[in-house]
């Protein structure tokens, strides 16, 4: 038994009586302290995230809306985006002509 309270004062701190080596101690805990309770302000503060995601979002958003002006403006990536886009918009044309022809023959 005696071994193992001698090994537990021996993994004990070392405590300083330096009132100055103290106050030291004392200001970098509440310094850790301190980011602690911030950073759990910050996960329990919902609306917070929320607002922070929306921003994340609209940078997004104005970024790809930029691209996507800067390559409009161009005339041949314009004409290479109408060429792309022209198969894709008859499909949508004859299907959606398909389903008003079915409407009409179910009525």
């Amino acid at each position: 038994m005696s071994t193992d309270t001698n090994n537990a004062e021996e993994s004990a701190p070392v405590r300083s009586t330096d009132p100055d080596q103290i106050e030291s101690e004392i200001e970098a805990t509440r310094d850790q302290m301190s980011e602690t309770v911030d950073a759990l302000s910050h996960k329990l503060d919902v609306k917070g995230q929320a607002h922070d995601r929306v921003e994340v979002v609209k940078g997004r958003a104005m970024a790809a809306r930029e691209r996507a002006q800067a390559t409009w403006a161009d005339p041949d990536a314009r004409s290479e985006i109408i060429g792309k886009a022209a198969p894709a918009v008859g499909a949508l044309a004859g299907v959606l002509v398909l389903l008003g022809v079915v409407r009409r023959a179910r009525s």
